[in-house]
């Protein structure tokens, strides 16, 4: 028995038996999901993955609560600690949250992996992360979320953060719901001032800012978002070479879902997914892009168990050959999820 699969057996084991004695008190609760598939990247190379999480949340009293969340995938063999915090609910629906939290920086960020459309988070969601404006930081952050029904139709999220790279961090978002035609219209940034190991020299300073709407019809739901924002790592090598302008990335993204629901006792749903997504890595010469284009389908067995299937085209030029284009990072990835 491998490290991975021992840790793992333990971790649910503990999970269950902790969980069984503490749910009878009704101070307990759980969710989580395994997941299993197989992923193809251009010119072949295929690799079968598996992950799961189990996230706890236990309620000390009435008025604050602490979460655990543990993942384990095929890539790393090692159960991971993800997220440790404790929440205080003193102000009616204001919530501060205190703990190794996630950024929310982006639509995508708003919403646990196993609740997304698509398997993966988009090309600029990836293309962004390395530069710590997403991901999770030990921080502080204060948060009102939105419920269909609310009287108030606003929501927001503003935290500061720190991390082992001596990175300083501030984010803030806001968003007004069920205005002028659209399920929602939000606005978000984030802020990093950086040194340690990421940035060489002296310390440097990042934003970013975001714009983005929602909105649905029925069982069609459409997204769409804008990014700009200072590369820290180019802008730093930029200096190195004799050029002192900041590099700044630009991204557009939009993604369109239509459900179709099935009176049938195997299959429930089928939901088509289209994501195209547009990556500038420096604003000074937007012909130097990337281009992504996804197309796949979500077949739904329950509202907790379906399949996920993506084609996705990564169409990629440089600055030496603007009029070829490779495919480099393009993938087709299936993935059964059991939610819970």
């Amino acid at each position: 028995m491998n490290k991975f699969s021992y840790r793992l057996r333990m971790i649910v084991i503990a999970s269950v038996l902790v969980s069984c004695n503490l749910r009878s008190q009704k101070k307990v609760s759980y969710d989580g999901y395994v997941s299993t598939g197989v992923k193809i990247e251009y010119k072949g190379f295929a690799e079968s993955f598996y992950r799961a999480k189990i996230q706890l949340e236990v309620k000390i009293n009435d008025f604050i609560e602490a979460q655990a969340d543990l993942r384990g995938q095929s890539g790393s063999r090692e159960v991971e600690l993800r997220e440790v915090s404790g929440e205080f609910r003193y102000w009616n629906k204001t919530r501060l949250k205190v703990g190794n939290l996630k950024k929310r920086f982006g639509m995508e960020e708003l919403v646990a992996r196993e609740q997304l459309y698509t398997v993966q988070r988009s090309l600029i969601n990836r293309h962004i992360s390395p530069m710590g404006y997403v991901g999770r930081d030990v921080g502080v952050q204060l948060y009102k979320k939105w419920m269909d029904g609310d009287n108030d139709n606003y929501s927001y999220y503003a935290g500061i953060s720190y991390n082992e790279s001596r990175a300083f961090g501030a984010n803030g978002r806001i968003s007004v719901h069920d205005v002028l035609g659209f399920s929602h219209l939000g606005l978000d940034a984030v802020y990093a001032k950086l040194k340690g190991e990421l940035i060489f020299g002296d310390p440097l300073d990042a934003f970013a800012v975001s714009a983005d709407m929602s909105k649905k019809i029925g069982q069609y739901v459409s997204e769409a978002e804008i990014f700009i924002g200072k590369d820290p790592l180019q802008t730093k090598i930029s200096g190195f070479v004799g050029d002192r302008r900041s590099v700044y990335f630009g991204a557009v993204r939009t993604l369109h879902v239509y459900r179709v629901d099935l009176d049938e006792k195997t299959v429930k749903a089928i939901e088509p997914v289209i994501l195209l997504s547009f990556l500038a890595p420096d604003t000074r010469d937007v012909d130097v892009n990337q281009l992504q284009m996804l197309i796949g389908f979500n077949i739904y067995f329950d509202e907790d168990v379906r399949l996920l299937v993506n084609g996705d085209l990564i169409l990629s030029n440089s600055r030496f050959n603007k009029d070829d284009r490779f495919y480099t990072g393009s993938t087709v990835i299936a993935e059964l999820q059991f939610r819970w």
